[in-house]
């Protein structure tokens, strides 16, 4: 999938996950504040940035955003900063070609 610019993660490609039906086999499991267990799944890239689009355009759970702010994207690329500052709901608009 194509997008306006390389999308930077903190140490690899990750899936977030909520488990509402399932452990997804391999998954880091993440401990949210409020106690929720949350878990990434290590991915390819391309796919990676498959489900980061989709999210970001059809997803409105609040711990996906955060796995995405908090554990799976790095911020610290000049095009990535964009991303810090926006809301959720408008990164598919900015990272979409």
């Amino acid at each position: 999938m194509d997008t306006k610019f390389k999308i930077i993660f903190k140490t690899k490609p990750y899936i977030p996950h909520t488990a509402e039906r399932f452990i997804p086999h391999g998954a880091e499991e993440i401990i949210h504040q409020d106690g929720t267990k949350l878990y990434l799944v290590p991915c390819s890239y391309e796919r990676a940035v498959e489900m980061l689009l989709m999210n970001a355009r059809l997803c409105k759970n609040k711990y996906i955003s955060y796995l995405y702010n908090e554990h799976i994207l790095d911020f610290n690329d000049e095009n990535m900063f964009i991303l810090a500052i926006e809301d959720f709901d408008n990164w598919y608009n900015i990272i979409k070609i």
